[in-house]
């Protein structure tokens, strides 16, 4: 009994002298670094060992399947193993087991940033004439276009705007000649490019500054000038209407504006000149003449008029003088023959005004002189002050064997009476007008009349029948005088005329 009592003691030492002498179990369960390689370099992660989150920050990085790099405390064991390659797409979580058996859970969040790749121009702009002028972006075609006016593009700095992290070349801050196409090119941050062209459509200034047409409202009636852009001149007739507030209807060359605006009213009584002015600054003053379309023509009795662009006549013929807008009878107003040596002073027997179709004319009645030479390119010429009007159609004069009226054998005429008249040069065909009509006594018409050979006694038997042709040129019609015209029929030469009595 003895000895088993001491066997039991002895063991009972031993075991007390083991325990006694063992190292304790480590506790560290932490990891204590975390690396990962991504895009070849090296990237740590943040440990908090609070709240047992690792946390790395990388970019554009493929993390699929990583092995990461980490430590853990001495005699710790981590699960899953850390050469064991994880999806860190996802969040990881790792188990770190100490050596005494206390674990703790680690959280891995990667954040990975993807590279852009936006590679937008979202803005561009153009400093002209002082002032900012943005661009018409096309994201479809890859165009950015200005539309211009006479605009200095040769040396501008843009103003651009591209996608965050993208880059553009040529640089913002250098000057481009937009004269031609200019390209851009914009990188986004993954590398993808997008190229874009510039196109500044750049019109010149217009020049033109005319006036294309020139409207006014008179009576109800619209009137267009006359517009003469070399002469400078807007003209138009109004004749007796009040001018004082006329409102013109205008149109101008493109870009151009005018002065007085189109739609003012405006105070013609006296001289107005319009100003138009070019899109480019360039201006053309336009001056209106109203009532001045100024012209003088002679005129014969009816069917003696021109011919051939003449008005034939024998010194002494009586002939009427149509001016328009022009007074003959102003003081120091002429009217004048004028073939450029020969100036024959025109007397002024009447003068008739009337208006027609918004003109005024003056009907003047004169004589050709009897000291006028012969001439075919006489033109009657009106004269005033500094201005010279010269008819269009010349006045054809012959003094040779011109009809010279001396006398006439009565005072007054009646029905059967017989009308004789002597002179020099007498013609054998008389015209008398007549209510409008020219009654020509022509002796090969079976007219009965008579002219000695001398030429200086014509004599004609005015018939007393109602029905007979003398008769009704002088005493059917109203009226108590009748002219009797020489002519010279085959030229249509009208020559001196005489006034006669008559009653019916």
């Amino acid at each position: 009994m003895k000895k088993i009592a001491y066997f039991l003691v002895l063991i009972t030492m031993i075991a007390c002298s083991s325990s006694s002498s063992e190292e304790p179990l480590q506790t560290g369960n932490s990891i204590t670094s975390f690396q990962m390689e991504i895009n070849g370099e090296v990237v740590s992660g943040q440990i908090n060992q609070t709240n047992n989150t690792i946390t790395l920050n990388v970019t554009d990085a493929n993390l699929s399947s990583v092995t990461p790099g980490l430590s853990i405390s001495v005699g710790a064991a981590i699960n899953p193993a850390a050469s064991t390659p994880r999806n860190f797409n996802q969040e990881v979580q790792y188990t770190v087991t100490a050596e005494d058996g206390t674990r703790r859970i680690y959280t891995v969040v990667v954040n990975n940033r993807i590279l852009s790749t936006e590679n937008s121009i979202t803005l561009f702009e153009l400093p002209i004439n002082g002032e900012t002028i943005s661009g018409n972006i096309n994201q479809d075609d890859n165009t950015i276009t200005f539309d211009l006016v006479g605009a200095d593009v040769s040396s501008l700095i843009p103003t651009i705007t591209i996608s965050d992290s993208a880059s553009i070349s040529p640089g913002t801050s250098s000057a481009q000649n937009f004269d031609d196409n200019v390209s851009y090119t914009v990188t986004a941050e993954n590398g993808d490019e997008r190229t874009y062209q510039v196109v500044v459509n750049n019109r010149p200034l217009n020049a033109e500054n005319e006036i294309l047409s020139f409207v006014v409202g008179i009576n109800g009636e619209s009137i267009e000038a006359r517009l003469d852009s070399d002469l400078k001149e807007i003209a138009f007739e109004t004749g007796s209407f009040n001018i004082s507030r006329l409102i013109p209807e205008i149109t101008v060359s493109e870009y151009a504006t005018i002065s007085p605006a189109s739609g003012e009213a405006v105070d013609f009584t006296v001289p107005v000149t319009y100003t138009v002015t070019a899109e480019n600054g360039e201006t053309k003053q336009y001056i209106v003449k109203i009532n001045q379309a100024y012209s003088i023509k002679p005129f014969g009795s009816w069917g003696f008029n021109n011919q051939a662009n003449a008005l034939l006549v024998y010194p002494r013929a009586k002939i009427g003088v149509s001016i328009a807008f022009l007074n003959p009878s102003l003081p120091g107003a002429q009217v004048y023959l004028n073939d450029g040596i020969n100036k024959i002073a025109l007397s002024n027997l009447s003068v008739e005004m009337y208006e027609n179709q918004r003109v005024i004319y003056y009907q003047m009645t004169t004589v050709i002189p009897d000291n006028t030479l012969t001439s075919k390119t006489y033109k009657l010429t009106y004269e005033f002050d500094d201005l010279i009007v010269e008819s269009d159609i010349f006045v054809d004069v012959l003094a040779e064997g011109a009809p010279k009226i001396n006398s006439i054998n009565q005072d007054l005429y009646r029905p059967g009476d017989t009308l004789i008249v002597t002179g020099e040069n007498l013609t054998p065909v008389i015209v008398v007008p007549s209510n409008g009509s020219q009654y020509i006594f022509n002796p090969a018409g079976n007219i009965d009349t008579e002219l000695n050979a001398e030429k200086t006694e014509y004599r004609l038997i005015l018939e007393s029948q109602t029905f007979t042709f003398a008769y009704r040129a002088f005493f059917f019609y109203s009226g108590d005088t009748r002219e009797v015209i020489f002519t010279n029929l085959e030229e249509r030469r009208l020559g001196e005329q005489i006034t006669i009595n008559v009653e019916r």
